[in-house]
């Protein structure tokens, strides 16, 4: 059976200086002792400052959050914004404006307080109004809008939860030369999560859906936790939190910080290339190994300061993850014949030497990996904030 690949590229870039002369890295094992005291005592920053137009006018009610969390502030009269409980590390500061270009800058936090100014150019890019004339062209934008969100929302359990609150902000384009659909948005696309309880706003940066199903594309985000209309939503929302961050990358990345993958139902296997495998005598096999040898397949480096680490392996990571099985929405991609595993499986592969990640789980910069597989499948119906670790 031929296996087709979804490919994510996720949705921020922070480039990663790396010193492979700085001298001896300890595997894991040793990597684990140092961090765990920081990793249960999390430091926390306060963010602070103004943000303008390049005239030095305050801009009231401007968005500024940091990206893929839940931490975010609207300016008030003076363009004054504040941030609280900012985890040390690596992270995007956005800042949005109607009728302005956002930015983003990269601030490494490593201090309680920071001080930064923002200044906001008014937007040159005008995109001019669409108006559906004909029952054509409507049909073609609804066809394009359910290919956005089968490859941006996902086709998880969780999709069915998900809408999109402002659709008509959207624009499409298709390259017939080169059988591209890009998507555009007017304004930040806005989209209730009703299955975990978040509706988040998106910075759509780019949008391409390739032929062959290939998708990339870049967003900034941000979280922003829905009230539960009574207690038991609100139990089903922690409990579908949990089962989302459960084999998700953002937790086998701190698996990788406790050097606890195998306890936490991770099996990494190095590979030339992406293999399933089909069996669970299979996965088995592999978990008969010594697992401290499973330290080869994966090497785990200090990172920059106490909340970052550094990775690298060689060709594709195969990460197996035991404890719960595929979703049965899986089977869209190999067609109704195709028997749900006991298990789940994804493939990394490196577009950089080396990695570094925070140790809440995420990557600093995500545009350094490619995803295949299970992780791919689980698109932003199952995306849960990079400050959800700090909860537990």
């Amino acid at each position: 059976m031929k296996l087709i690949l979804f490919v994510i590229l996720y949705h921020f870039a922070n480039p990663l200086h790396s010193d492979p002369d700085a001298g001896y890295y300890p595997y894991p094992s040793e990597v684990n002792r140092l961090s765990i005291r920081t990793l249960q005592q999390t430091e926390t920053a306060f963010i602070s400052g103004k943000v303008t137009d390049t005239k030095g006018n305050a801009l009231m009610y401007a968005s500024v959050f940091i990206d893929n969390t839940t931490i975010g502030a609207i300016t008030n009269k003076n363009g004054e914004y504040q941030l609280k409980n900012v985890p040390f590390g690596q992270h995007l500061l956005v800042a949005s404006y109607v009728g302005y270009d956002f930015i983003s800058i990269s601030l490494n936090v490593n201090k309680p307080s920071v001080t930064r100014n923002l200044q906001l150019k008014q937007s040159k890019l005008e995109i001019d109004e669409v108006v559906i004339h004909d029952k054509i062209s409507k049909n073609k934008w609804e066809k394009n809008l359910k290919k956005f969100k089968e490859n941006f929302i996902g086709e998880s359990m969780n999709a069915s939860s998900c809408k999109i609150i402002n659709p008509k902000a959207l624009i499409f384009h298709y390259d017939k030369e080169t059988r591209v659909l890009t998507a555009k948005a007017r304004e930040i696309l806005v989209i209730e999560n009703n299955g975990l309880g978040y509706t988040i706003n998106y910075v759509l940066e780019k949008f391409e859906l390739h032929k062959y199903k290939s998708c990339t594309y870049l967003c900034r985000k941000q979280f922003i936790p829905m009230k539960p209309e009574n207690e038991v939503q609100g139990e089903l929302w922690k409990k579908n939190r949990e089962t989302a961050y459960k084999g998700s990358m953002q937790h086998f990345l701190k698996a990788l910080v406790y050097n606890s993958f195998v306890e936490e139902g991770f099996v990494i296997i190095s590979s030339n290339s992406i293999s399933p495998v089909n069996s669970r005598e299979e996965v088995d096999y592999f978990l008969g190994h010594d697992p401290d040898s499973l330290e080869s397949e994966i090497h785990v480096f200090p990172g920059s300061n106490n909340n970052e680490r550094r990775f690298w392996f060689n060709n594709y990571l195969h990460v197996v993850y035991t404890k719960e099985p595929e979703g049965y929405t899986y089977r869209a991609i190999y067609g109704p014949r195709y028997r749900i595993k006991s298990f789940q499986q994804s493939w990394i592969r490196l577009l950089k030497t080396e990695v570094s990640f925070n140790i809440l789980g995420y990557l600093n910069d995500p545009l350094s990996t490619m995803f295949y597989g299970y992780w791919a499948f689980e698109k932003e119906s199952e995306a849960l904030p990079l400050d959800y670790c700090l909860d537990f």
